[in-house]
């Protein structure tokens, strides 16, 4: 918790009536407001606790509008070819170098 935040969560903690008006701080920066406002604001500044969105791993050069058959197509091939090259990988690092677009790299 940030320390501008203390003042208002423990008046509002405080508060019988979670809706009353709380009033927090001292001189020019003593503040009013409702509770359930000051509780909506609260909220809404702390910061985001799970991102729920894709988060790519890697340089970001691999093709993310290739479908799941395109990248296992695409690694078994990677695959065989690094197995004539005598670099001999799973296909879990075939997969990982398709995504970051090491198998189109010439």
């Amino acid at each position: 918790m940030l320390s501008r935040d203390k003042a208002g969560l423990v008046e509002y903690m405080s508060a019988d009536d979670m809706a009353q008006v709380l009033e927090f701080g001292e001189g020019e920066a003593k503040t009013k407001v409702g509770g359930d406002a000051w509780l909506r604001g609260f909220l809404s500044n702390l910061p985001k606790a799970i991102e729920f969105g894709e988060l790519a791993g890697g340089d970001g050069k691999g093709d993310a509008s290739a479908s799941d058959q395109q990248i296992a197509n695409r690694a078994r091939v990677y695959k065989q070819q690094q197995d004539a090259a005598g670099n001999h990988i799973s296909f879990a690092e075939a997969v990982d170098a398709v995504r970051a677009g090491q198998d189109q790299a010439r």
